[in-house]
């Protein structure tokens, strides 16, 4: 999201040439979808040992048809499953009105990134400067909302050489557990 940031506004020599203006907000839900619904990664972080509600379970899939589509969570059908995990954020920027398709198409392209849904609304650019000390320039400005879908393939995340997904989050999404090598 920031890499996206900073090549939209590459080049800008100032505020009112970039296009991103301001990142208000990033939100990334603490949960996986899975073929039954989201899971709470809380859940898994939780020491007592509670079962996990709803846990993935791989579900039948046609040889070369890729993983099975779930629709009921996500527009795209993506769900957790052997291959990658699926997770949603939501990002907000003020952003040029007239350019801010830049920004879209930085985070998107050669990423595993999928916009799912934009809310967008005008800014009051004056009402901004004057009460918040935020300059944005004199071209028109928008308030984006954007909520989006990313994947993370296992074999990066649950690598037992080098993991980065906690293993009770792996136990939740019910990972195999394999023993690392020894060096």
């Amino acid at each position: 999201m920031v890499k996206a940031i900073i090549e939209t506004n590459k080049g800008a020599k100032s505020v009112d040439e970039a296009i991103v203006k301001r990142l208000i907000r990033t939100d990334i839900k603490k949960e996986y979808l899975t073929d039954t619904g989201p899971v709470q990664i809380g859940t898994a972080i939780n020491p007592s040992n509670i079962a996990p509600v709803n846990p993935a379970a791989p579900g039948p899939a046609d040889a070369g048809a890729g993983p099975r589509k779930v629709f009921g969570y996500s527009a795209t059908g993506r769900v957790c499953n052997p291959s990658y995990d699926v997770m949603h954020f939501t990002v907000t920027i003020d952003a040029d009105a007239q350019k801010f398709q830049t920004f879209i198409n930085n985070l998107t392209r050669s990423k595993f990134i999928t916009v799912i849904r934009i809310n967008m609304r005008g800014v009051d650019r004056e009402r901004i400067q004057q009460t918040s000390y935020y300059y944005y320039g004199k071209q028109p400005v928008v308030r984006m909302e954007i909520k989006a879908e990313t994947i993370f393939f296992r074999s990066w995340t649950a690598d037992p050489q080098h993991p980065l997904m906690p293993v009770n989050v792996q136990k939740l999404l019910k990972i195999p557990q394999t023993q690392p090598a020894l060096r």
